[in-house]
């Protein structure tokens, strides 16, 4: 059951993922910005207000004790079916860029169906012997290899495919012909580590150094989520006034690299707004990164492959981010491993704890069931407290080796964004794919002739006087 949900739920977000180059095709490049400050914005308030209100069904027990959860899921559920309605009768798209003229069953047979096993077979076979290796087995086991090789010689083979086999698979080569997507791919498979790695630990951090309350770890987490619907919104202003992606951009990745610095320094039991300002910057960071990237792409791609182009980049963001969250969770499990145990040890036995009670106490303590605490001899009140707040330090400065480890990947995301070339005359009135009207609304736009989308600014297109006045 649980695997099942965990696939469809994998497969709808994915698709979802269109949502972005739906977004961006039916509008001209030159408003694509306040597109994406939309879905920030709207993608932000349901990171803000999701965890508080599952936080609250879970701590007040809604639908039965220890079902909390399961409303939070319901809930979900019933969003999606709006969405689902919405897309469906309300969502009319224009016709499709089709500048070879084919008809859909010879597009359908067209698609790169052995790049697309080739890739899923890889990434998958990498990820899993990533996600083994020393925990629970050794990285050097054929249980950890086996996959990892198998995955790695995949992947390489599927590089060597696209590049050599076809110019029309899944990395087509006219999306090379500007620096732009290279760039974003590879920015967003390092922003990934650096964005969903990071991202998956905070609400850790919350509730081993401040609290377990399931709404006050919403509460915590406001300061991510209210400054990633900021950051959307920074995007479009400044957008609004330059034109330019790159150096907003930049902005990102130096925000973040300055926010995972002052994470690194956090202790336990600190005030709030010492947490609220590293993980607003964070916030901020995340809110632009993820909507200026594929605005970036979206704008040097052929019309007719934005769709592709976007869940390439996405891809790369998500392939990133899974390697990130193992990578860092290696590293946060070797050191709490060694740290907790020699924070918790003699602080307990300070407090009076009898040296045989020791092991007990730790195992309790990694069970997390706290009824185990009173079966154990000379467990106290004061020993406790001392478990308690050594064990908060043990995890402070475990986490502390992840956001080191995350502050080099920044540093790398930095840099790459640095080479981006300006968008600034990609930002034209071109149309990729209208919406149709009935003929009471608004005109539709004519449709501009394809074009190669290739130099220095990736298909810059000129509309006429006429045709603006049209619109």
């Amino acid at each position: 059951m649980v695997i099942g949900g965990q696939v469809l739920s994998g497969a709808g977000l994915t698709l979802g993922y269109l949502a972005i180059a739906l977004s961006q095709e039916i509008v001209p490049k030159v408003h694509r910005p306040r597109t994406q400050m939309l879905t920030a914005v709207f993608a932000g308030l349901a990171t803000i207000t999701g965890p508080i209100i599952g936080g609250a069904f879970i701590k007040h027990n809604v639908s039965g004790v220890g079902n909390g959860w399961r409303v939070g899921f319901y809930l979900g559920a019933a969003f999606y079916f709006l969405a689902f309605a919405s897309i469906l009768f309300f969502y009319t798209p224009g016709p499709r860029p089709n500048p070879e003229g084919l008809p859909m069953k010879k597009r359908i047979f067209r698609v790169d169906w052995a790049g697309i096993f080739m890739v899923a077979a890889g990434l998958t076979l990498f990820l899993v012997g990533l996600f083994y290796g020393g925990n629970p087995d050794k990285w050097t086991s054929a249980r950890v290899l086996g996959p990892l090789i198998v995955g790695a010689v995949v992947l390489i083979a599927f590089g060597v495919y696209e590049w050599k086999a076809t110019s029309t698979g899944l990395l087509a080569h006219v999306f090379f012909k500007h620096r732009n997507f290279a760039l974003g791919c590879l920015m967003n498979f390092v922003g990934g580590i650096v964005l969903f790695g990071g991202q998956a630990f905070l609400p850790q951090e919350i509730i081993h150094l401040y609290t377990s309350d399931a709404v006050m770890t919403g509460v915590y987490n406001l300061s991510f989520s209210i400054f990633a619907v900021t950051g959307g919104v920074v995007l479009f202003i400044w957008l609004r006034f330059t034109n330019n992606a790159k150096w907003v951009t930049v902005f990102a990745m130096g925000t973040i690299v300055v926010g995972a610095g002052l994470m690194a320094v956090m202790q336990p039991h600190i005030n709030y707004s010492a947490w609220f300002f590293p993980t607003a910057l964070l916030g901020v960071s995340v809110g632009v990164q993820t909507a200026v990237v594929p605005l970036i792409i979206s704008l040097c791609t052929p019309n007719e492959m934005i769709g592709t182009a976007i869940m390439i980049s996405n891809s790369a963001r998500s392939f990133g981010g899974s390697i990130g969250t193992v990578i860092f969770q290696q590293i946060f499990t070797s050191k709490i491993k060694k740290i907790l145990p020699q924070k918790v040890v003699p602080a307990v036995m300070k407090a009076g704890l009898p040296p045989t009670s020791v092991p007990s106490l730790l195992e309790a303590y990694a069970a997390g069931n706290s009824a185990l605490f009173a079966k154990i001899p000379g467990v106290t009140p004061a020993v406790l407290n001392a478990l308690t707040t050594s064990a908060a330090q043990a995890y402070a400065n475990s986490f502390r080796y992840i956001w080191y480890a995350l502050l080099a990947f920044a540093c790398v995301s930095l840099a790459l964004s640095l080479f981006f070339h300006s968008t600034t005359k990609q930002m034209t009135m071109e149309i990729a794919a209208g919406i149709e009207h009935h003929p009471h609304h608004l005109p539709h736009l004519p449709h501009l002739p394809h074009h190669e989308h290739g130099g220095e600014h990736g298909g810059e297109h000129k509309v006429s006087q006429e045709q603006k006045e049209q619109v």
